[in-house]
């Protein structure tokens, strides 16, 4: 009985200790003007954050802030890149022991993430230079170990097209505890009705901060899509990725749907699976020397998406090989009803000037219901809302 007395005498000393040293060494003002002094120097833009806030002691010192905003560039109008109802910033203790406030882990709450292009086609989230905290990660000063959003929103504003999308995030958490260990995303986003949880692993991050090349693995799953990637990754300006390829869905159909084309339906266009190997930059998604596999027919060759920075229209390229192509179900969908030929059948053409395309297509053999055609070539070209198919044999 007297053992336990005193044991839970001393936590009771060491309990009033930490809270007299950490008092004594941190203010609520003091903190709130250094979080939002840090949190300015490692952004770039302009931090401000709702004159209330508190500290938490337990289960370690926590800043609270309301009401936080992130400016967009200088010379911008109605441009914040974040707004955020709440954050909670975690206070390292051992520099404080020192007199130092570092924060470890910073959470968002309820956050809004704005991204703009204004009328001119500037956007808010390009920095013209590297932010504070890039500097600090090369020379070995961690800003944060861990950033996290939960609930958050993101909404994609393009003033020049006059277009707008919403996301949600439900979780996002960045990861990177040590200069020397690999840094880690996770996330799960809620778009178009879909929703894509999203894993990611960098090896070398100072290196990719760096404009230089790391190791880089992902992976995408949902119920519309899996994919998987892996390979390397350079320079976080211009983001190029190079490495393997391996991915599939249930439907094509769907696919397109997401990506903004028509939603439709009937036979073809279903379970779809592709790999080979990619790069991948801010304006082209390239597949070479790659397998593709759509429905019951499978190609070998290259496939290109091109998607202007400006916000033009997305072109897709390729040229593919096929042993054997079976194109009955297509023809099924064209015609239509049974009391309806394909002469009287009306084609969709609304989305014919949502992108550009220009695909080539070999076949040793096609089979087109009960017909059957050997040593075939074909191409599809479509440029302002025409469409172009061509046959040789």
């Amino acid at each position: 009985m007297k053992r336990a007395a005193a044991v839970l005498a001393v936590v009771m000393v060491l309990f009033a200790g930490y809270i007299a040293a950490v008092s004594a060494l941190l203010s609520v003002d003091k903190a709130r003007t250094r979080a939002i002094s840090q949190l300015s120097a490692w952004s770039g833009r302009v931090v401000t954050a709702g004159e209330e806030a508190e500290l938490e002691l337990f289960p370690s010192p926590s800043l609270i802030l309301s009401d936080l905003h992130v400016s967009g560039p200088s010379g911008g109008r109605d441009n914040e890149i974040v707004v955020a109802e709440r954050v909670r910033a975690d206070i390292r203790l051992v520099p404080l022991l020192i007199g130092r406030i570092s924060l470890g882990t910073l959470r968002l709450d309820n956050a809004e993430i704005r991204l703009l292009r204004d009328s001119e086609g500037l956007r808010n989230w390009q920095f013209d230079s590297a932010p504070a905290a890039v500097q600090l990660a090369l020379t070995g000063d961690l800003p944060f170990d861990r950033f996290v959003l939960n609930n958050a929103r993101i909404t994609y504003d393009n003033r020049k097209r006059g277009e707008s999308e919403t996301a949600e995030v439900s979780s996002l958490e960045l990861n990177w505890a040590d200069i020397r260990e690999p840094a880690t995303l996770s996330a799960t986003v809620i778009a178009r009705g879909e929703t894509v949880a999203f894993r990611a692993r960098l090896r070398n991050a100072p290196a990719f901060f760096d404009g230089k090349v790391t190791s880089f693995s992902a992976e995408l799953t949902s119920d519309m899509l899996n994919a998987r990637f892996n390979g390397e990754l350079a320079d976080y300006k211009a983001f190029r990725f190079s490495g393997q390829l391996d991915a599939s869905g249930p439907s094509l159909r769907r696919i397109i749907s997401f990506a903004g084309g028509p939603r439709t339906t009937g036979p073809g266009l279903g379970p779809i699976a592709i790999s080979g190997h990619t790069e991948l930059k801010p304006e082209r998604f390239f597949v070479d020397r790659g397998s593709l596999q759509l429905d019951d027919n499978s190609a070998t060759g290259t496939l290109s998406v091109s998607i202007p920075v400006d916000g033009g229209k997305p072109k897709l390229t390729g040229t593919l090989a096929f042993s054997a192509m079976d194109i009955t179900p297509y023809l099924h969908a064209l015609g239509g009803a049974d009391d309806v030929t394909w002469r009287e059948r009306r084609i969709d053409t609304d989305w014919f000037d949502n992108f550009d395309a220009d695909v080539r297509i070999s076949a040793e053999q096609i089979v087109a219901g009960r017909y059957t055609f050997g040593s075939t070539a074909a191409s599809a070209f479509m440029t302002n809302r025409l469409l172009e198919i061509g046959l040789a044999q």
